[in-house]
């Protein structure tokens, strides 16, 4: 791959020497994928030796002197900062706000409180059966005092008949309309970081795709699945040490490498539920 610059605009030339705008993941000629030396976070290509992006000022160099493959900047899941660096296996301390390196531990993920409804929900459960339960044996015992008086002599005793207990039908919950972020030019990419709490995005197929976390892990990423995901069993098991990976192969069925050259395309971080 070769770059350069023509005036104010810098190109990038694909195997077969075809010219495209620097932000160019394929050729416009001829499908032809441009491998790029150094990719940051939003996706735009970089020299080895740029510590910033030049576009959108986002990290691109490794804080560590040999990073793995799987090594990228990606959005701080803990909102602590503006990016922290996930290694290939776990979240690191090093962090980035406004061009600064910096270090700061990741926290541990406090338990979640519990809300009135997780509260109260099972005592009013509770209740709620302990007097349905009493009402039975009242009536019960009221149907058999009843059937006691009417009987005129032994020998006449007829079971009665009890009309089955129809319960009463209960109204299904109204479908929640779906609401998106989808800015014109950003695309939620399955399996890639995004801020917790975010809305729904839409992926660059049109589907909707969930900011969801990842469960067992510090991650919140994109998902075509409503509700937290399960860490993914059926993926490749040297990529179960990489959440995002692992999520991409569990729902879009790319291979590894595949997942990894997915994940390097720009992606919406998502608003953080403002």
């Amino acid at each position: 791959m070769a770059q350069a610059n023509e005036g104010w605009t810098t190109i990038v030339t694909c195997p077969n020497g075809h010219d495209n705008p620097v932000n160019t993941l394929f050729c416009r000629e001829c499908a032809t994928q441009i491998v790029a030396k150094t990719v940051c976070v939003h996706g735009h290509l970089n020299d080895d030796d740029n510590r910033f992006c030049g576009q959108c000022s986002a990290p691109v160099a490794a804080p560590t002197p040999t990073p793995s493959q799987t090594g990228r900047w990606n959005v701080d899941p803990t909102t602590r900062h503006q990016y922290r660096y996930w290694d290939g296996e776990a979240w690191t301390e090093h962090v980035v706000d406004n061009g600064a390196f910096d270090t700061d531990p990741v926290p541990k993920p406090e338990p979640r409180p519990r809300t009135r409804a997780e509260v109260w929900l099972p005592r009013a459960a509770a209740l709620g059966m302990t007097v349905v339960s009493a009402l039975l044996v009242v009536a019960a015992f009221s149907t058999l005092q009843s059937i006691r008086k009417s009987e005129p002599t032994p020998a006449t005793t007829a079971e009665p008949i009890l009309a089955p207990q129809t319960p009463a039908p209960v109204p299904a919950a109204a479908p929640q309309a779906q609401q998106t972020t989808h800015q014109p030019g950003q695309f939620a990419v399955i399996g890639a970081s995004c801020l917790p709490a975010s809305r729904t995005a839409v992926t660059a197929d049109k589907s909707v795709a969930y900011c969801e976390h990842v469960q067992g892990t510090e991650f919140f990423v994109w998902s075509l699945v409503r509700g937290e995901i399960t860490y993914p069993t059926s993926a490749d098991p040297s990529q179960l040490t990489d959440p995002p990976v692992a999520v991409c192969m569990e729902q879009t069925g790319r291979s590894p490498q595949d997942c990894i050259e997915y994940l390097q395309r720009p992606s919406d971080p998502g608003d953080g539920g403002r």
